[in-house]
């Protein structure tokens, strides 16, 4: 019976005190993207949570958590009011050179990013390659 945003507020907290148990988890390839979720989550160190993010996105060789980095960034981004975040989903999405994976976890982020998802003012995407 506790009030939803008291038990939230609780369990995000007690996430940001045990930074020191997660981050040791971003290199173990069965846990890396739940763990990114769960960072993302962090209340306190968010230049810290959002430095290792990011540097496990430039180094991340898994399609599958690459998907799962960019929302977790963009997640993180959004609640810290991180204004420079949209232009970032953007930078990555018309980026042809990118992956699928990566354009995919982008197109998610902006989503999170944006407070009115009007199809209008998305990303343009790039040039569709020829085949």
């Amino acid at each position: 019976m506790c009030p939803t945003t008291w038990t939230i507020q609780a369990a995000r907290d007690a996430i940001t005190d045990d930074l020191h148990l997660l981050f040791p988890l971003l290199p173990d390839p069965d846990v890396r993207s739940a763990t990114s979720f769960v960072l993302a989550a962090a209340t306190g160190e968010i230049p810290r949570v959002s430095s290792t993010l990011h540097h496990r996105l430039a180094i991340e060789d898994d399609p599958v958590v690459r998907v799962s980095l960019i929302p977790a960034i963009a997640q993180l981004a959004r609640e810290h009011h991180d204004e420079h975040a949209p232009a970032w989903t953007r930078k990555l999405w018309s980026d042809p050179g990118r992956s699928p994976e990566i354009r995919i976890g982008t197109g998610l982020a902006w989503l999170c990013l944006v407070d009115d998802p009007d199809p209008r003012r998305a990303p343009s995407p790039p040039d569709r390659p020829e085949y």
